[in-house]
């Protein structure tokens, strides 16, 4: 099984950190790798994401965690 994690320190409120992340529609405006996200962040949710490395083709997630303003979690596969 492969994990893959990222970290980074961010200059703003876990509440602006939040709204960025949880808005999944935004994700292409500041991930370089997405193209775009369809559907909503919730636990249980599937969302697909689609990938600079083959835009013809979105790959499905499931939530997997998602505490408002601390951690969401996402599983493939």
């Amino acid at each position: 099984m492969r994990h893959f994690e990222a970290d980074t320190m961010i200059e703003a409120t876990p509440d602006r950190v939040w709204e960025v992340l949880a808005d999944t529609g935004s994700w292409s405006d500041w991930d370089s790798g997405v193209v775009r996200v369809e559907g909503e962040p919730a636990r249980g949710n599937k969302i697909k994401i689609t990938s600079e490395l083959n835009p013809r083709r979105s790959y499905p997630v499931k939530v997997a965690e998602f505490e408002p303003n601390r951690r969401m979690a996402c599983r493939t596969g």
